[in-house]
């Protein structure tokens, strides 16, 4: 059977998405262990990594990772229940770039309610 690839971390301190991700065979990731890509190509730490696959794995880090994301709306609709506890209405959140919510800026008892916020507010995300 061929190593299954799954999805490594390049650096095991940095961010958890594709940005920093690189996909690895088992072999390979456990004989990286803690090691930097640096110290895997200078050390020679796994036989068969070469200059050319560490050219490729930081090509993806800086570049090529990127068609993969899929872009982030600025805003969150958030579903909350009402006072009488049968009904709901939806809220639209101002967003951080970690997904946080910041601010409420409109409601409404239908979701399609707020599609006139989201024109208004975000132009570029209509």
């Amino acid at each position: 059977m061929k190593n299954i690839l799954h999805k490594e971390h390049v650096d095991d301190n940095g961010a958890n998405d594709l940005s920093n991700c690189v996909p690895s065979c088992q072999s390979c990731n456990s004989t990286k262990n803690l090691k930097t890509l640096e110290e895997i190509i200078e050390l020679k730490i796994i036989e068969k990594f070469t200059q050319e696959k560490y050219n490729k794995i930081n090509k993806w880090l800086k570049e090529d990772y990127k068609q993969y994301i899929e872009p982030k709306l600025p805003y969150i609709i958030t579903r909350k229940q009402n006072e009488d506890k049968r009904t709901y209405h939806y809220e639209l959140w101002t967003v951080d770039d970690k997904r946080n919510m910041i601010e409420c800026i409109a409601t409404a008892d239908k979701k399609k309610g707020l599609k006139e916020y989201i024109h208004k507010y975000f132009p570029e995300a209509s």
